[in-house]
């Protein structure tokens, strides 16, 4: 399950790929909101007349615990360096626009004013399919094989003709890699995951010395131009992160062009290695910052004299 970030590049793939002339049609026997945000951009949506789509904005959950630890006596010693490190902050505070965003982006392929947009989602008046093509979510309520039908009409086909198709994984393994080797190369590489010391691979995680000897092999490489760091990171080790930096800035002063792309997210450590960079881009939707580091530890003292 991708983030808001990446689902939004994906649809402005899918935006530039209509500027081409070609038609792309949704259907789904029921959409989540971001799989909803995704088909927007259709030219024709189709809803299984059972099914639904879930449109009722965002929602999110921060506890903060100051007042329990304050009725429990627990005093906490945080200490933190960055003036917007908030990863303490549900222990030292009482309280703490992606959704416009997206009401925004469905407005302009649907052509549906966002006032009545936000209306449709805070009123949850999209309970069924009807009610999703009513509101002009939807174009029209079917079935699977409706959907086929649409698709050979527009393709002047006969109704008994095959359609043929690709799945995305086999059309993207169809691509080959042109032949004969460059000596101008731009190497590519994916951090993603929580940042870790060591240099063991474990999938999800970005290991410090792991991908210092990565980057530190493709600044010795003369062929190698550019490297690109692609960051879906919340952080982790801090010393692991300066670790992976120090590669990156050495690599940009012998001359080598470093460009990060940040994906869902990149916080903390995410994009604290992401500083050596000559340019950071980042998605209208993903969540960075909480830069800096911090500590804590707990005093029960007051709560054992109780």
């Amino acid at each position: 399950m991708s983030g808001f970030a990446t689902t939004s590049a994906i649809r402005n793939a899918l935006v530039d790929f209509k500027k081409s002339g070609k038609f792309i049609y949704a259907y789904a026997d029921s959409y989540s909101q971001s799989a909803y945000f995704l088909a927007s951009v259709a030219d024709s949506i189709m809803v299984n007349p059972n099914g639904d789509i879930d449109f009722k904005g965002f929602a999110v959950e921060i506890p903060f615990m100051k007042g329990l630890f304050d009725k429990l006596d627990i005093k906490w010693q945080i200490y933190y360096a960055g003036q917007f490190k908030s990863a303490t902050e549900p222990f030292r505070l009482d309280k703490m626009s992606i959704y416009d965003y997206m009401l925004e982006q469905i407005s302009k392929s649907r052509n549906i004013p966002i006032s009545e947009l936000a209306e449709i989602a805070n009123g949850l008046k999209v309970r069924n399919a009807h009610d999703a093509v009513s509101h002009k979510l939807a174009h029209t309520e079917g079935y699977y094989d409706q959907m086929l039908d649409m698709l050979r009409n527009k393709m002047g086909l006969k109704p008994k003709d095959k359609i043929h198709s690709i799945e995305l994984n086999d059309y993207v393994q169809s691509y080959t890699q042109p032949s004969g080797s460059s000596k101008n190369k731009v190497a590519v590489v994916f951090a993603e995951g929580d940042i870790t010391d060591g240099e063991q691979d474990q999938e999800g995680t970005i290991q410090g010395s792991r991908y210092a000897k990565i980057i530190r092999k493709l600044r010795q490489d003369d062929n190698v131009k550019a490297i690109v760091l692609r960051v879906n990171s919340g952080g982790g080790s801090s010393f692991a992160s300066d670790v992976i930096w120090r590669e990156l800035d050495l690599a940009r002063r012998q001359g080598k062009v470093v460009i990060s792309s940040f994906g869902d997210y990149a916080a903390s450590g995410g994009y604290y290695i992401a500083m050596a960079s000559d340019a950071i881009y980042a998605e209208p939707t993903t969540l960075t910052g909480s830069i800096g580091v911090f500590g804590m530890i707990p005093n029960v003292e007051g709560t054992l004299k109780k």
